[in-house]
């Protein structure tokens, strides 16, 4: 038995991500979330943090698999741009969900 996943990701940290779709044979990259005077305050706990909005946009949106990328990206940036975890839910906002 094989098993084979709908999409497989990949994190680049400040290279962003790549998900591979192998039914489409379809690669995708998209850069890491970033504006201006962005600045790294705490990295630790990124990868978690993007997989958590990775789940929440396959589970809550009907987004393709780049917005989905998008979304998670954004929500590690938000992360990594302050100290600890607190506050995150803003990336639940409707502002923040559309950006």
């Amino acid at each position: 038995m094989t098993l084979a996943g709908l999409f497989y990701v990949a994190l680049g940290g400040e290279d962003g991500a790549a998900a591979f779709e192998p039914q489409r044979g379809h690669l995708i990259h998209e850069p890491a979330y970033t504006k201006d005077n962005f600045e790294v305050v705490d990295p630790v706990g990124a990868g978690d943090t993007f997989i958590a909005g990775m789940l929440y946009a396959l589970n809550c949106h009907k987004w393709n698999l780049t917005q989905r990328l998008k979304f998670a990206n954004r929500v590690a940036a938000m992360k990594v741009s302050q100290e600890g975890f607190s506050g995150l839910a803003r990336a639940l906002q409707p502002e923040n969900i559309h950006n």
